[in-house]
């Protein structure tokens, strides 16, 4: 296994696992946070964009093993990047 695919592996395993761990506590932010910064809908769709990065990495990263080339490295660097974005943009309007 490449060195690049199992870097790949690693980074999609833990937004998958910070994925779950902020939709497994989604309802602790309702409580505790009334005045507050996050809401639950702004962490449900955090979670839920870490946990759909992260599949979107962990198939990269899989192909990485079998591909030649630089384009796999480069869709995940995107897809990661691209993906932040919109999670930035989708909070910004959930927050509002």
């Amino acid at each position: 296994m490449k060195i690049s695919s199992i870097v790949m592996l690693a980074a999609s395993f833990l937004l998958i696992v910070v994925g779950i761990v902020l939709f497994a506590n989604k309802k602790r932010f309702e409580g505790e946070n009334q005045a507050g910064k996050y809401s639950a809908k702004y962490i449900q769709s955090n979670a839920i964009g870490n946990i759909f990065i992260g599949f979107l990495g962990t198939i990269l990263g899989v192909l990485d093993n079998f591909v030649n080339g630089n384009s796999i490295k480069i869709a995940f660097v995107v897809i990661i990047i691209g993906g932040s974005i919109v999670q930035k943009l989708v909070g910004n309007k959930i927050s509002k």
